[in-house]
Order: C-alpha cells, then structure tokens, then sequence
C-alpha cells in the first residue's frame, strides 16, 4: 500500500478551474475538498489575517482561524490553524501546522505559475 506522506496537498487544475486540497486524517485516509480557482485565490490569502475565514466554498462552510494559544483555561502557547468544514449537518475539524499551511501556499503559487504533468 502506498501510504498518504504530506498532512497538506493541493492539485491546481487549470483547464477545469478547480483547485484540490486534501487534509490528511491518517497514513491511510485524507479528507478531499474541492474550491474553484477564484475562490482558492480567496482562502489561501485570508487564512492567515486575524479575522481568519468565515465563507462558503463550493458549499463547504469554512472557518479557518490561525492560533497562537490552546484553549481555556490553561491558554498556553501554540501556532496552528484550525480548518473547520461544515456541509449538510457534518463538519471536520482539523488543527494543521502552521508551516504546512504555508507550505500549501507556496506550492499553490508554485503550481499557477508552472506547468504541471497533469496541466
């Protein structure tokens, strides 16, 4: 079995106008989301601004909030994001590295301006 290795990936579909990102849930199983390009242009460069994001993509409801601290009452230090998804009464809820999100980021503007085996 070929194993899942990065706890981020996207795929940038140009042609279909479709952008893949994938969350790693364990080495064997990942939860996929679909956004359009636009509305990727949008999450990948609000995730990490204070007010996070509150919006829906492709009918996934996000919030995305980047943390500096743990929940309450200890409040100790961290640096993550959290990436909640909601669709028809289910959510995900997913605490990701922060350096993985930009990661993803730099790969994203990797991938728009370079041709892809897939392109």
């Amino acid at each position: 079995m070929l194993n899942f290795t990065s706890n981020l990936k996207i795929y940038l579909f140009k042609e279909k106008n479709k952008v893949s990102f994938s969350v790693k849930i364990s080495d064997s199983l990942v939860t996929e989301y679909f956004f359009t390009i636009d509305e990727f242009n949008e999450f990948i460069s609000s995730w990490d601004k204070p007010q996070g994001i509150n919006a829906v993509y492709s009918g996934v409801h996000w919030s995305v909030l980047h943390k500096t601290t743990t929940a309450r009452p200890e409040a100790g230090s961290a640096n993550y994001v959290r990436l909640t998804a909601n669709k028809n009464g289910i959510g995900m809820h997913h605490r990701v590295d922060y350096l993985d999100m930009l990661n993803v980021k730099k790969d994203y503007f990797y991938q728009q301006n370079n041709k892809m085996y897939w392109d």
